[in-house]
């Protein structure tokens, strides 16, 4: 898990949070990344705007650091079942993989990267906290080194 920086459409610098390795359905499910999804998916549970059908299945993931990759661990249910609320046609593998070489369109857009969308949430949830996520409530503080190292030298 760490920061980076991406273009937007207009072509200015936007920071979001990326994973090192792919998370969820046979994925690499590094601890840290896996953490963070998880914690997106926590807050992303509260979120009215959020669909019905996804609240109790993000609440069901919990915060964790553990995926075992099989087709029933929670996470890997709730990457699949999020990939296909946002129709993403072929892109529904259970799996949330980092962004490379993409161009950032805006918050709400849909994008090709699921870790994209957990960005926005983020965002949406705590615009004057964005991009600082160790500012948010309920951080885990098991992300405090990725998440502070850009910001605090």
């Amino acid at each position: 898990m760490r920061a980076e920086t991406i273009l937007d459409a207009p072509g200015r610098a936007v920071i979001f949070w990326n994973l090192d390795a792919p998370v969820g359905h046979s994925a690499a499910n590094q601890t840290e990344d896996v953490l963070f999804v998880s914690w997106c998916m926590y807050k992303a549970a509260r979120l009215p705007a959020l669909a019905d059908d996804l609240k109790p299945i993000f609440k069901n993931v919990g915060l964790t650091h553990l995926c075992t990759g099989r087709m029933d661990d929670p996470l890997v249910v709730a990457i699949y079942a999020v990939q296909r609320v946002l129709a993403r046609g072929d892109l529904v593998d259970g799996r949330v993989s980092p962004a490379k070489g993409a161009r950032y369109t805006h918050h709400r857009a849909q994008h090709k990267y699921l870790i994209f969308e957990f960005n926005a949430y983020l965002r949406y949830m705590h615009p004057d906290k964005y991009p600082r996520i160790d500012l948010m409530p309920e951080f885990p503080w098991k992300l405090k080194e990725f998440a502070t190292a850009p910001f605090i030298g």
